[in-house]
């Protein structure tokens, strides 16, 4: 048992109710660690809203992908890079850019390659991003909208990455397959 309560839909505090509810039909089970942010009414709150708002961004839905899973490998956070393996399954993302984005190994886009470069800049550098790597970024169309999701994405990943490491969440049946830890002996990619 992890430092933190892991809330059932019952046992959360009824504003987290909802945001339970919603995920665990979404995803097609209870989410441990959803469950353990709904001692916060406020956590969960901020996150629910984040998502839709993450969803209609200026990211298409692999681009996302790459920011969050880049953003949870600079985290180490083991059940996101596990529920974002899970998740790029259903959205029939390509197994080899999956394969990179857990390896840590350059990604087979070289223009998505560019965006998770960007997406280590901005966590590494709290934000700071030099010139070189922004001119490259919109030379390959990326926009401005485009670099501020990305916080969007960093916003909502550091809560239920940091969450994760506060509760030491298990991960459900659905995810073990999909189990991470980051590999042995791999430091953290060059920005």
């Amino acid at each position: 048992m992890g430092r933190l309560r892991i809330h059932t839909i019952e046992s959360a505090p009824e504003q987290s109710r909802p945001v339970l509810a919603a995920v665990e039909k979404s995803a097609g089970f209870r989410s441990n660690l959803l469950g353990l942010i709904a001692e916060s009414p406020g956590v969960t709150q901020a996150f629910a809203q984040m998502g839709p708002l993450l969803a209609q961004s200026s990211l298409g839905a692999v681009e996302r992908e790459v920011v969050i899973m880049t953003i949870g490998w600079e985290n180490d956070c083991s059940y996101c890079m596990a529920f974002h393996s899970f998740l790029c399954r259903k959205l029939q993302v390509p197994d080899a850019l999956v394969a990179a984005l857990r390896s840590g190994t350059t990604l087979p886009d070289p223009r998505l390659e560019l965006l998770a470069e960007f997406t280590r800049t901005v966590v590494r550098e709290k934000g700071t991003v030099g010139d070189d790597l922004w001119s490259r970024f919109t030379a390959q169309g990326f926009t401005s909208a485009n670099a501020l999701d990305v916080i969007l994405a960093l916003s909502q990943q550091v809560l239920v990455n940091y969450a994760n490491h506060l509760g030491g969440v298990e991960l459900e049946p659905a995810l073990k397959e999909f189990a991470w830890t980051r590999p042995s002996g791999a430091a953290a990619r060059q920005a």
